[in-house]
């Protein structure tokens, strides 16, 4: 797991490093406090995990930061630290399923190793596709329930593209045939987005990778039955067609069963 801790009391950042050297875990920590903003750039050029932000800090507000951190990486969780109380409910709201928990100084070793603890569990999910028969994603056996149709046909569409990077546009046009360009990529834009929050609060958020005109599943830790064919085809049983909800998957079905028969 890699951190980053922004705060800018050197005495903090002291006791931080030395209560992140746990030796049963591989945690990564890097520190920043004369310079919270460079936590920026590292974050643009490094991949981070979990911040653990002071909220009150001269040279930036510790939850400006947060959302700026967001920006660059839609997927990292937050750790707010204060030394005042602070509405939880509220910041709960704004920053959703990036919210990993809250930190009162001063520190407490049992708290802080609570709260890595707690990280690294939540991190650790099973998630599970289903292309045969009615699409399907499960993480830890609950089914996700996604906000649209359409959020929910777009992962499936992404599904189907194997892992690939695939085109906004060409993902704009399968999903609204009969809308213009420009419709097509207002859409597009609102769908992707409820998609990554849906998959964020389900902790799943970093399957879904995306940037300026593309986007992707990444199949790291990720069990899908769609995949699991490409790479060794097998015998589907009655009823399992592929993606049947989808008209743009029936050429592909098509294609398994003609495949299936082979075997």
């Amino acid at each position: 797991m890699n951190v980053i801790v922004v705060d800018d009391e050197q005495a903090s950042i002291n006791l931080f490093m030395s209560d992140f050297a746990v030796d049963s875990v591989d945690i990564n920590v890097q520190p920043f406090r004369n310079n919270p903003l460079m936590a920026l750039e590292y974050v643009a050029k490094n991949p981070v995990d979990v911040a653990f932000l002071d909220i009150n800090m001269p040279a930036i507000d510790g939850i400006l930061l947060a959302e700026k951190l967001l920006e660059v990486n839609p997927d990292l969780r937050l750790v707010f630290i204060s030394g005042y109380e602070q509405n939880e409910e509220s910041l709960k709201k704004r920053f959703n399923g990036n919210l990993a928990g809250f930190f009162n100084k001063p520190y407490q070793e049992n708290e802080l190793r609570r709260i890595i603890n707690e990280i690294i569990y939540n991190s650790r999910h099973e998630t599970i596709i289903t292309c045969f028969g009615t699409f399907t994603v499960t993480v830890n056996k609950e089914i996700v329930r996604f906000e649209t149709k359409k959020s929910r046909e777009l992962l499936a569409l992404l599904v189907n593209e194997n892992g690939n990077v695939t085109d906004s546009g060409f993902l704009a046009t399968r999903l609204w045939p009969d809308k213009d360009e420009k419709s097509g990529k207002t859409l597009y834009k609102d769908t992707i987005y409820r998609l990554r929050k849906t998959l964020n609060a389900y902790g799943v958020g970093n399957i879904l990778e995306q940037g300026r005109g593309w986007a992707r599943v990444k199949k790291e830790g990720v069990d899908c039955d769609y995949w699991s064919y490409e790479e060794k085809p097998f015998v589907l049983g009655e009823g399992r067609a592929y993606l049947p909800e989808y008209e743009w998957a029936a050429e592909k079905n098509n294609y398994i069963v003609m495949r299936s028969k082979n075997i």
